[in-house]
């Protein structure tokens, strides 16, 4: 995956890989802070594997169709 980023983001200059970290980073962050303070009843586990594909496959993970 990681080198498929690479060569994905390869033509984006310094400022837009910035932004797309920054975005990503913020929007994990929010998910695990939203799941530790409502105690949610999904595994930790889970919600691992669906940030991951997140990240991975964007929205298309949870638009099946």
């Amino acid at each position: 995956m990681i080198k498929r980023n690479k060569t994905m983001f390869a033509d984006l200059d310094e400022i837009d890989k910035d932004m797309i970290i920054d975005y990503t980073i913020a929007g994990i962050i929010a998910v695990y802070q939203t799941w530790f303070r409502n105690n949610q009843n999904v595994s930790i586990d889970e919600i691992s594997v669906k940030l991951s594909e997140l990240s991975a496959n964007g929205f298309n993970y949870f638009i099946k169709g």
